[in-house]
């Protein structure tokens, strides 16, 4: 695996690739990590036949600076036409939390998109309507009156917790790097393109792999995810569900091979 970028008018994104086939595409989240180096130990255990393309949004992980303000959509559509040139045969989507809204504007433009796995990814309801249910006013407050000090030690202590000694500097210094930085007006542009886009749903013929903490199934179960072939794993009481538990999302990833 080797690292590069994908290098448009927008900016350029940092991603990590291997050719293979199936092509597996990690999605991460709206954080400060960089990619590749928090599904490090997921990709580390899939066959080296598969290929590998993890990616960083701009202003996240090892990307750049944003060079003019950009739609969601516009960003999708770089990944698109550089995924597109690397002309694979199957891919396999792998996307925490942020990566989901990504995940289906690119299932939704490659036919050859066939499986999907969401890790706790970002519900339309989520963002337009969240349920006013205890465990989510719960989740919500859980950290609100955390100072921003006392919050930078809880996310290196769950990285700590996590990843290998090595790794986990590694992602804490990608992540202090990036303190300045932040894709936070997306957030603004993730709403409106929602709303605007009734096709806004994986297609029904994809295989849908979702991971999520309990309290959020029925969130999941009637989501734009689900599809006519939908498995929901329930566990943990951790959105990084990735970060806790590799070996499970590896084991889904290759038995979809």
């Amino acid at each position: 695996m080797h690292n590069s970028v994908i290098d448009s008018s927008l900016g350029k994104n940092k991603i990590s690739i291997k050719i293979g086939n199936p092509l597996v595409i990690f999605l991460n989240g709206a954080d400060s990590f960089d990619t590749e180096q928090t599904f490090r130990p997921i990709i580390e255990k899939l066959p080296n036949s598969l290929g590998i393309l993890a990616i960083d949004y701009l202003n996240v992980g090892l990307s750049g600076l944003a060079q003019k303000d950009y739609t969601l959509e516009e960003q999708s559509e770089e990944f698109i036409n550089f995924i597109k040139s690397l002309h694979p045969k199957r891919i396999i989507i792998v996307a925490h939390s942020i990566g989901g809204i990504y995940a289906i504007r690119l299932a939704n433009k490659l036919s050859n998109v066939t499986d999907f796995i969401g890790i706790e990814p970002t519900t339309k309801e989520i963002v337009t309507n969240p349920p006013k249910k205890s465990s989510y006013i719960n989740a919500m407050q859980k950290y609100a009156d955390k100072t921003a000090k006392e919050m930078e030690m809880i996310v290196k202590n769950w990285i700590d917790d996590n990843f290998s000694k090595s790794l986990a500097n590694l992602i804490w210094q990608t992540s202090l790097n990036n303190g300045k930085r932040s894709i936070n007006h997306i957030a603004i542009d993730i709403e409106k393109s929602i709303n605007k886009n009734d096709k806004y749903k994986l297609r029904k013929s994809i295989k849908s792999i979702i991971f999520t903490e309990p309290f959020r199934s029925a969130e999941y179960s009637r989501s734009e995810y689900k599809t006519d072939d939908t498995d929901l794993y329930k566990f943990g009481n951790f959105h990084y569900l990735h970060w806790k538990y590799p070996d499970k999302i590896a084991e889904k990833i290759i038995e979809l091979i």
